[in-house]
């Protein structure tokens, strides 16, 4: 590229130092004498230094537009904000006081059939033929008993320790157990009054309310 402009260069200084020395001919008309003798040409002059000028001007413009930094910068868009997803609260579910006799129950660690028939308020017989036990079969946690929906305890006073009071937690205890305890007092309700949390873990020697 640079050797190319050097050589326009060179033939463009070259042909105005020919011009400038040329010599109009003997057989050229008296008009075109006339004129040369008052120092005219019959078109326009240009001096080397302003026609070098003039191409090295546009050699740079050209060499500009080709620049890969000449380019119009691409506008980017702007990024709109995503609005933040609000997390869903979760509940905990709270215990409530077991509603009058239910039509099943899930044995809970530490209770046993005339536990159940004290907190119902059903016949410990009757408890047993329903579901097809003994009188004295021992009740595994978990396991699903039918709940009578007649009858009642007739076995003497339900409550075995009177209540409202305070209780101090044995080893061993759970709610289930000290609900037994008491005869006919509602775990749920024990719960409920202490604000206990599931899984009800106790500590020896802890103070619980037995409504």
């Amino acid at each position: 590229m640079h050797k190319k402009l050097l050589t326009l260069i060179i033939v463009v200084v070259l042909m105005s130092v020919a011009l400038s020395a040329c010599v109009l001919p003997a057989s050229t008309p008296a008009a075109a004498v006339k004129a040369t003798a008052t120092g005219e040409l019959p078109f326009p002059l240009v001096s080397p230094n302003a026609m070098l000028t003039e191409i090295v001007s546009g050699t740079q413009t050209a060499a500009a537009v080709g620049q890969p930094g000449a380019a119009a910068a691409t506008p980017t868009p702007a990024v709109q904000p995503t609005q933040a997803v609000q997390p869903t609260a979760t509940f905990a579910v709270v215990p409530t006081a077991t509603p009058g006799r239910p039509s099943s129950y899930v044995v809970q660690k530490g209770e046993s059939q005339y536990c159940l028939a004290r907190r119902f308020n059903i016949s410990p017989a009757d408890l047993a033929a329903l579901n097809g036990l003994s009188a004295n079969a021992f009740l595994d946690p978990g396991m699903t008993l039918k709940i009578p929906q007649s009858g009642s305890w007739d076995f003497g006073d339900r409550a075995l320790k009177t209540h409202p009071t305070t209780y101090k937690v044995a080893s061993g205890d759970t709610i289930y157990s000290i609900a037994c305890a008491f005869g006919d007092a509602d775990p749920n309700m024990i719960i409920l009054a202490n604000g206990l949390k599931d899984p009800y873990t106790l500590t020896a020697g802890q103070t619980l309310q037995i409504p």
